[in-house]
């Protein structure tokens, strides 16, 4: 065995009762200078283990106070705090005042600079990122700092190497409210024994330079953050100081001439998934707002925000996003008015925000805004659907190397099957490339048709580019693999076609 090693147990499966809770009784012994931990877990049927969850209702779950490196405690609670004017008066998870949290108690004697430390249990080793997800609460006049950290098993013996990988200090904070905070562990942490260790709770990513920067707000957090609003608003919230609010919705929007018939990615099975839209007809008056905000980004100099949008009414208003930061809304960073035709659009727009606050403040919480302006009439029914954010300043129109998605790219309905994004080789042997063209690795992406059955010969596969403005020439230049002993190049066609 070595350090860190786990060893699960399960149980039978034990059903709920109606009368209330099960209570789960044993006897443990732990003895020794180098003993480790043991934990106990409860499943969904036989789900995973959902390692590091925590709602602090029934306790600390594996959470511990560190002692030594630090000054004081976090203390659980539930309703208000014994200070006025900072706290929360009410949890997150229940919404009410019987619901726990933890929270840091800053009266006397605690002075500047004093520091409460918790630190999660050690996760074992995995090949792929993770996200940690939580809700802060940074209210009063005197907040300090919250930051996560990140100690990871350099030596094979011990906890010994800390990283910064999140941090917001109290100036950026957004007052008495419940926030969503959401921070990628990259693969060079997790690939070795990790433990998540927290300090003045908020929320904030290090320095720029600093080796320990992470980027990964929302949705998957392995590079991507992506919401479809399938299952969910993924954490955006709606906006408390406009007219009226966004919409999660599938099918038609119930009024004529406006809004689509189905989200931006149904693919013509029968499936009608979820889009935001929102609902231009009474008591909804012209140039009335809506507007929906992401969670908390860390400062940007250079995300693609990718969206698709639906514009389609004879009185149709305005599509505006921002960025807001700690200095307010400012600028649409991108803008659209007035009937688009009844279609999905793909958008996108580079977002970048300053990384100096003008007081001298290092560090921004930044969101995305959108807003919907309704129009003169009710045919003004304004739908968004599968926003990305992905690394990288946007790339041009029609330009996609499919690392971080299809760009604006889509699957056509009019065609036998769809075109799929994969890496390494294909499922099929003897054809198709073993790698892609922009990394030349198995871990590069590329677009391909799976020609195994139940497809066959002469079944065609439709590939669109988002639509590109009008030019008087311009040069399409791709990379293509046709590589199999099954080819009858005299029967293959390629169609490209540019829409405009």
């Amino acid at each position: 065995m070595q350090p860190n090693d786990t060893a699960h147990l399960i149980s039978p499966a034990y059903s709920s009762q109606s009368n209330g809770p099960l209570c789960m009784q044993f006897y443990y012994h732990m003895y020794g200078i180098h003993v480790g931990s043991l934990n106990v877990y409860m499943t969904q049927g036989g789900a995973s283990f959902n390692k590091g969850f925590c709602d602090f209702e029934k306790g600390l779950c594996s959470y511990t106070n560190v002692h030594g490196s630090d000054d004081f405690d976090w203390i659980r609670s539930k309703g208000s705090t014994s200070s006025t004017f900072t706290g929360p008066s009410l949890d997150h998870t229940l919404g009410n005042s019987q619901g726990h949290y933890i929270f840091i108690e800053s009266s006397a004697p605690r002075v500047k600079g004093d520091v409460a430390r918790l630190a999660s249990e050690i996760f074992p080793p995995k090949p792929t990122a993770s996200c940690l997800s939580f809700f802060y609460h940074m209210y009063g006049a005197d907040i300090g700092s919250l930051r996560i950290y990140i100690s990871t098993n350099a030596t094979g013996n011990s906890l010994s190497t800390e990283a910064m990988l999140w941090r917001l200090d109290g100036q950026a904070s957004a007052g008495n409210q419940w926030q969503q905070g959401q921070m990628n562990i990259d693969t060079i942490y997790t690939k070795i024994p990790y433990q998540s260790t927290t300090d003045k709770f908020n929320w904030t990513v290090s320095a720029p330079g600093s080796s320990s920067v992470s980027y990964g707000p929302v949705g998957d957090h392995s590079g991507s953050a992506t919401c479809t609003f399938e299952n969910s608003f993924c954490g955006w919230t709606q906006d408390t100081t406009d007219d009226f609010d966004w919409l999660r919705h599938a099918n038609g929007t119930g009024s004529a001439g406006t809004g689509p018939g189905t989200d931006q990615t149904s693919s013509g099975d029968g499936f009608h998934g979820y889009y935001i839209y929102i609902e231009a007809s009474a008591p909804r008056q012209p140039n009335q707002k809506a507007r929906l905000l992401s969670p908390s980004y860390p400062s940007t100099n250079g995300e693609c925000l990718q969206f698709y949008y639906h514009m389609y009414g004879s009185t149709m208003g305005t599509l505006n996003v921002y960025t807001k930061t700690n200095l307010g809304l400012g600028s649409p960073i991108w803008s659209r008015s007035g009937n688009q035709g009844n279609k999905w659009i793909f958008g996108q727009v580079t977002l970048s925000t300053p990384s100096t606050f003008q007081a001298g403040f290092t560090f921004y919480f930044v969101k995305v805004v959108f807003e919907g302006i309704r129009g003169s009439g009710y045919q003004s029914d304004i739908a968004v659907d599968t926003i990305s954010v992905v690394p990288g300043p946007c790339p041009g129109p029609g330009t996609c190397n499919f690392e971080q998605g299809l760009c604006g790219f889509s699957n056509l309905l009019a065609d036998e099957f769809d075109w799929s994004r994969g890496k390494g080789s294909t499922t099929s042997r003897y054809t198709g490339p073993s790698s892609d063209h922009t990394t030349d690795s198995g871990s590069g992406y590329y677009m391909f048709i799976e020609s195994s059955a139940p497809q066959k010969q002469g079944d065609r596969a439709w590939l669109s580019s988002e639509q590109l403005s009008p030019t008087t020439g311009a040069c399409l230049t791709f990379w293509y693999n046709m590589n199999g002993a099954g080819e009858n190049h005299c029967n293959q066609q390629f169609s490209f076609v540019l829409l405009v």
